[in-house]
């Protein structure tokens, strides 16, 4: 049985939870799907380009096997609840800051090659929440926005500070897995 992803285990994954980092899974939905946090707040992605020699290619390998990764742990589970389970992403924007969070060489990065390579893998994601957003998110998130594919778009959700009073949020996480996102440990 495969209870999680062994996120730092994988090729570059120590390199990249440092900077990048990810909780997978964070909790369970009450149908059983995983959930997936990525605190933004605490990326430090113009450090990794600055640090990292060869950051693009530890940060490709990575995600590659991220991506096979998580395609095996939604196999699993679907095999074991006999239903298609997907994956619930939620991305944390507490403590983000345009200034202090943007690496325009690290979104280059994303939109030409990461975006691209992430569309051949099938879509595991029901849907993506960000949570604690700010109007200073929207203008990057515009830019990002277009690029994304038409069944990707449906599946975005933003929320404010009260996002673990959302209907939507609380209908696809559950009241408990609401509240642990609540918590200011994460």
């Amino acid at each position: 049985r495969l209870a999680g992803l062994p996120l730092r285990e994988l090729p570059g994954g120590e390199c990249v939870a440092g900077y990048v980092p990810q909780i997978m899974p964070f909790a369970r939905t009450p149908k059983g799907d995983p959930v997936s946090v990525q605190p933004w707040g605490l990326w430090r992605t113009s450090e990794f380009v600055r640090e990292v020699e060869d950051w693009r290619d530890v940060f490709r390998t990575y995600v590659c096997y991220q991506l096979e990764a998580r395609a095996l742990l939604v196999d699993c589970l679907s095999q074991e609840q006999e239903r298609l389970v997907h994956i619930v992403n939620v991305n944390d924007l507490k403590n983000w800051s345009m200034m202090s969070h943007l690496d325009s060489t690290f979104i280059a990065f994303q939109r030409e090659e990461m975006l691209p390579l992430a569309a051949t893998y099938q879509n595991l994601s029901s849907c993506v929440f960000f949570i604690n957003t700010s109007r200073w998110f929207c203008i990057p998130y515009g830019l990002f926005y277009p690029l994304l594919p038409k069944h990707t778009q449906e599946k975005i959700s933003l929320l404010g500070e009260d996002f673990a009073e959302s209907p939507r949020l609380l209908e696809e996480l559950g009241a408990e897995a609401a509240a642990a996102l609540a918590r200011p440990a994460l």
